[in-house]
């Protein structure tokens, strides 16, 4: 049993009419039960059949088609039952295109009668639901004109659709949230208020897909028919999903603005009483305080959402755990603990998103332990099911996390590769907020590589569309620039470098960068044969690695100063 996308797949003409020959020569009572198990799909169960048929046995018909090699035997998806499989597909085509379609429009309402009654034991009744609910109100439209009856076949079919697109967001599948909402919205009443809500989560599947085009249709779209129906909590929430958007759209945005709009949306939805707007709110503020460059603040507006957020695993609070866990890396949590809060959200959570999120984190912390191969299994884990899980834009932007893991590896290849291919994905999509900081790490790989001036026009690029004040992307472009004009000689202009990056970052909890800025003064410092200056560098790189507790830089930095 599957609830299918409701495509048609074409038969090749000669086959289908082979098929349809061979169909015809069947007993009557034999094509019947075949044509009904059409109904419910390549997979059918016995007593699905039989209540189509009218509550007559079937087992005869059955074992005749198994006989036949027309079905084979299959593991039932309900308990206590016996369950079929059509040899292929294109046997099930043929005998349910046979089928008229108003007795299509028929019997797809009663197999949702019936499921509805004997089907509570499956994880996708909903989804499977509104299929055949919205199967049996297309046929009736097709045949129309739509009467009253059609009219409430359509509304059972949202209702059904909408709640697996509910079940879909609280798993993280953006795929199938794309497919349900966009299918329930297309049956919804122009005024149903049930409409605003579903385009705004429309709107964010569709961003994190990485069609960041629509989702700004469908984003403006929910405003206007919230507006309409006086929706306060879609028009809140709104705000905050407009603040995403700009991270990922909008160069000429500034965070801080963000950090503002933000607070003001998180009154509205205080005001209103929406404590899951509030989570989603506190988790964009939290996000913004960090890129701004206080890790530990935003932690502390992340601890508030959880805190808010109330029932475990609720979706909004999965999404919070996961920032927490960047966060903590990227700050100066010690790689003990960020390792042990990757854990513990790997035992307690059953969000798909959270633990891809986790095993990222988990894996490079791993790393930089000195478990190099064991890290690098376990952040494949997560970033593959990232993209299985269809969030695009997320699996691209944290191909920087894998990559600050190799390149503290030692291997810039690697890194490159990685960023590569996220640089691609997020360019397709229009996308420049996670863009920004994968170019800018780039352009360190390339370094890294020996291709300075490659390093150059990369590093020009992340600065060129990143949010004006991402601190990310504006100090690695100072380290980067200052590290080739030292490896020419310049290292007047290297200085002067190394001092923006400094002031840019100072008031900052960023580990690695910090780390970063202290290595790149101690390789100025060695091209100008400035011992003294080389060694208190590595000295102040030494104390930030052995704080962080990151092994691999500890031991590298330790072995230079011992030469």
């Amino acid at each position: 049993m599957a609830a299918e996308s409701g495509e048609e797949v074409a038969v090749p003409p000669t086959i289908q009419a082979l098929l349809a020959a061979r169909l015809d020569q069947l007993a009557a009572g034999e094509r019947d039960v075949l044509e009904r198990g059409a109904v419910e799909g390549q997979v059918f169960h016995r007593t699905a059949v039989a209540a189509l048929a009218d509550g007559g046995s079937v087992d005869g018909e059955l074992v005749a088609l198994v006989r036949k090699d027309l079905v084979r035997p299959e593991q039932p998806l309900l308990p206590d039952d016996d369950a079929y499989r059509f040899r292929h597909l294109l046997i099930r085509d043929t005998a349910y295109d046979a089928l008229p379609k108003a007795t299509r429009a028929e019997l797809h309402e009663r197999f949702a009668d019936w499921l509805a009654a004997n089907g509570s034991a499956l994880v996708e009744l909903d989804e499977i639901l509104g299929y055949h609910l919205e199967q049996a109100y297309r046929y009736r439209e097709e045949l129309g004109p739509a009467d009253d009856r059609a009219a409430a076949l359509a509304e059972r079919a949202a209702t059904h659709l909408l709640a697996g697109g509910d079940h879909a967001l609280e798993r993280g599948d953006v795929p199938a949230v794309i497919r349900l909402l966009s299918r329930a919205l297309a049956l919804l009443p122009r005024a149903d208020p049930r409409g605003p809500g579903a385009q705004l989560e429309l709107a964010r599947a569709c961003s994190e897909q990485g069609d960041l085009d629509r989702a700004v249709v469908l984003l403006d779209e929910a405003v206007a028919a919230a507006g309409e129906a006086g929706d306060e909590r879609v028009l809140a929430r709104s705000k905050i999903a407009r603040i995403d958007f700009e991270l990922l759209l909008a160069p000429e945005w500034q965070m801080a603005k963000g950090l503002a709009e933000a607070q003001n949306a998180l009154a509205e939805l205080d005001r209103i009483g929406d404590d899951d707007g509030a989570v989603w709110a506190l988790r964009v503020i939290g996000a913004l305080v960090g890129w701004l460059g206080d890790n530990g603040e935003a932690q502390a507006h992340w601890r508030r959402a959880v805190e808010r957020g109330g029932r475990a695993d609720n979706r909004f609070v999965n999404d919070v755990l996961g920032w927490m866990l960047l966060g903590a890396w990227w700050g100066p949590t010690s790689v003990t603990d960020v390792r042990e809060l990757a854990d513990e959200a790997l035992r307690t959570t059953s969000s798909k998103r959270l633990e891809s999120y986790a095993r990222i984190v988990r894996g490079v912390a791993i790393a930089v332990s000195g478990r190099l191969e064991e890290g690098r299994a376990e952040v494949l884990s997560g970033r593959t099911l990232l993209r299985e899980l269809g969030d695009l834009i997320s699996w691209a932007g944290l191909s920087a996390m894998e990559a600050d893991m190799e390149l503290s590896a030692g291997s810039p290849e690697r890194a490159y590769g990685v960023l590569a291919e996220g640089a691609e994905v997020l360019a397709a999509s229009s996308e420049t907020g996670y863009l920004a900081t994968v170019l800018s790490m780039q352009s360190l790989a390339a370094l890294q590589l020996g291709r300075p001036d490659e390093a150059l026009s990369l590093t020009a690029k992340a600065c060129e569309i990143a949010v004006q004040d991402d601190i990310d992307p504006q100090a690695r472009d100072r380290v980067v620039r200052a590290r080739v004009a030292a490896q020419r000689g310049d290292f007047g202009p290297a200085d002067e470098l190394l001092q923006e990056a400094r002031l840019i970052i100072e008031s900052t909890d960023f580990a690695g960068a910090r780390l970063d800025v202290a290595l790149a003064r101690a390789e100025v410092a060695r091209l100008a044969g400035l011992a003294d200056e080389e060694r208190a560098a590595l000295a102040n790189a030494l104390g930030i690695a052995e704080q962080k507790g990151h092994t691999v830089a500890v031991q590298r930095i330790r072995g230079r100063l011992e030469d």
